[in-house]
């Protein structure tokens, strides 16, 4: 699983690049906001992210938040899910969706796999299952 910094580093990027191809400002607080989100395992609640930024000084509104998220979720960073009738949000680019690694020998390489070629990859597996992938993770697993 990679390291939170990892994923942290590649979000950071992620949102970067967003904002500056939709010539957006990058304000210390959506980055602060995406930082706490990445420290979560799984899913959340904005009022719960809200609170943990409270702890930690951080004097934001909810609608500043909710902007944020939103703004994560136009770049491809969270993703909003309905459980019952809570509404949740959860960080969608662990690190291993862009990169994939292996190891030969004692050498690890890496290589990265752009958006491009992910959703390459996503439609030719549907293609032959004939079924939609909504969520794709990629894993490499090899025998020695």
């Amino acid at each position: 699983m990679p390291q939170s910094n990892e994923i942290l580093e590649i979000a950071y990027e992620q949102l970067a690049n967003f904002l500056k191809k939709k010539s957006q400002r990058k304000t210390p607080e959506r980055f602060n906001i995406l930082q706490k989100i990445v420290s979560f395992n799984g899913a959340f609640q904005v009022g719960t992210l809200h609170e943990e930024l409270k702890k930690e000084k951080y004097l934001l509104s909810k609608a500043t938040i909710y902007n944020a998220i939103h703004l994560f979720e136009k770049a491809g960073l969270v993703e909003c899910k309905w459980y019952g009738n809570k509404k949740l949000y959860e960080l969608t680019i662990p690190a291993n969706l862009r990169k994939l690694r292996w190891y030969e020998g004692n050498c690890e390489i890496e290589m990265n796999i752009e958006e491009e070629e992910k959703e390459e990859i996503v439609t030719f597996i549907e293609s032959k299952i004939k079924k939609k992938i909504n969520r794709a993770f990629f894993f490499l697993e090899e025998d020695y």
